[in-house]
């Protein structure tokens, strides 16, 4: 007779097997749901002062959602006050012509809400949450900050003095001020190189007027669009006309001395430029590299996301593999395409040690290269595939998150039957089609390559990159 140990061994084993199985098929059940996965219905309607509305309906849970976009962002800053509508979103809330900054705050507090913002290169976001049957007491506090902000000049000084606070404390943070830092060495005097805090020099040109000029020429219901999502009445429209509908544009004169930012493209030249960020406090090296691309609807947006997957776009992409796993150079490094609506970038950044900063960047460049030369594999673009679908189900999984991505897509220009045809267009990109988007977009003999860093502790590791300038890290405020 077997011994109680071995039926245990038994049991075990075939409990794992088991697993196994249910793991394996309940991958591929998996896998065929992702693939027939369904959108959200919505609807698109315009109320009688132009403003149009996208509708998501989700009666699962006694939620809803109101948001806000306008198709402004900060690249829209008039030239010398970079940081403007930084500002203005700061203290939009900060007071109503009805209500002070206090009472603003404990009415959305009792509504157990708060009014949320998100402030891009290209758009704004405006956001609130709350209870189903709350929804005309929060769209009436939600409506009036948006149209009716009273911008006192109180608020604007004390928002005024927190972002110049902010703009000579952000070197504190070395990763986020080299990607700040990096975003204007790659896009000189392109809009999108400006600070969108604003610099210590922009800050000073910015009045509260300012301000309000900047609000009546772009706050506007041609210039928005509003969702609601999850569980709303069916007198919806009626609600809305109520609260939002009277908005209309203000008649305004034309600014004589308002000086546009004009949309230079930077300049590209065929060699890898290296700029070092002088600071003796780095005790490791921010690394950053990358090169202008392509905006956000181009053609080959998914090709080159796919690739990018296998790249540096994943915890098991290339370059985590080579430069953490088999060198042991850094924790953690990525790359993606950051691609905007009039010029992306693709680059990618990682920290090491200050005296492995030549090494890292000599094998980051061969895996660089290698990407480029002999593409990704049938298989990596399978998997790739397969996270983007996944990713992408869970990033619209919501009513809420559903209404951001169409109100995203709108803000690019970007038709809304791409949701729709979303998992058709990644399926049918081939491996051909990837490869050659990769050989079309990246290119090796244009990155620029930032380091913030001690720069007499890494100057002799840069032999081989002959274009090597050095800055004082306190230049770039």
């Amino acid at each position: 007779m077997l011994s109680k140990r071995y039926v245990y061994i038994l049991l075990i084993c075939l409990i794992v097997i088991l697993l196994g199985f249910v793991f394996y098929f309940g991958g591929i059940m998996k896998k065929s749901e992702v693939d027939h996965y369904k959108p959200y219905s919505f609807s698109l309607k315009t109320l009688s002062n132009g403003l149009e509305v996208l509708f998501i309906k989700d009666d699962s849970l006694p939620t809803l959602s109101f948001d806000m976009m306008f198709k402004v962002g900060s690249r829209m800053d008039p030239k010398d006050k970079e940081g403007l509508l930084s500002l203005l979103v700061d203290i939009i809330d900060k007071g109503t012509k009805k209500r002070s900054p206090i009472k603003v705050v404990e009415d959305l507090e009792v509504l157990g809400t708060s009014f949320l913002y998100s402030l891009g290169k290209d758009s704004l976001f405006f956001s609130v949450e709350t209870l189903s049957w709350l929804n005309e007491d929060i769209l009436k506090i939600f409506s009036e900050i948006i149209t009716e902000p009273a911008f006192l000049e109180k608020e604007f000084q004390r928002a005024k003095e927190k972002s110049i606070a902010w703009v000579e404390r952000s070197t504190e943070n070395f990763s986020s001020y080299s990607s700040r830092v990096f975003n204007k060495y790659l896009y000189e005097s392109h809009p999108y190189g400006f600070y969108q805090n604003g610099s210590l020099s922009s800050l000073k040109n910015i009045s509260s007027i300012d301000v309000k000029k900047f609000y009546n020429q772009y706050f506007h219901p041609q210039q928005a669009l509003l969702s609601v999502s999850g569980k709303y009445p069916d007198n919806i429209i009626e609600i809305l006309e109520k609260y939002i509908g009277k908005w209309e544009k203000p008649v305004i004169e034309k600014d004589k001395d308002k000086k546009m930012s004009v949309s230079v493209v930077p300049s590209v030249k065929e060699t890898k430029e290296v700029l070092i960020v002088n600071n003796m406090a780095a005790i490791q090296s921010e690394i950053r590299i990358g090169h202008v691309s392509v905006s956000r609807s181009h053609p080959d947006y998914l090709p080159l996301l796919l690739a990018n997957v296998v790249l540096g776009g994943s915890f098991n992409s290339r370059l985590m593999h080579r430069i953490r796993s088999q060198k042991g150079l850094t924790y953690s490094i990525s790359s993606r395409f950051s691609l905007k609506k009039e010029l992306g970038m693709f680059k990618l950044g990682f920290a090491v040690r200050n005296n492995k900063v030549g090494e890292s960047l000599l094998e980051v460049m061969g895996v660089l290269e290698n990407f480029y030369k002999n593409g990704i594999t049938e298989m990596e673009l399978k998997k790739a595939k397969q996270l983007l679908k996944n990713q992408f189900i869970t990033g619209v999984s919501s009513a809420d998150s559903f209404a951001h991505f169409l109100m995203y897509l709108n803000s690019h220009n970007i038709p809304y039957s791409y949701v729709k045809d979303y998992f058709k267009n990644i399926n049918s990109t081939s491996l051909d089609v990837v490869n050659t988007a990769i050989k079309k977009h990246i290119h090796l003999n244009k990155f620029k390559i930032l380091i913030l860093s001690h720069a007499d502790k890494i100057k002799s590791q840069l032999i081989d990159f002959p274009s090597v300038t050095v800055k004082d890290y306190k230049s770039f405020l």
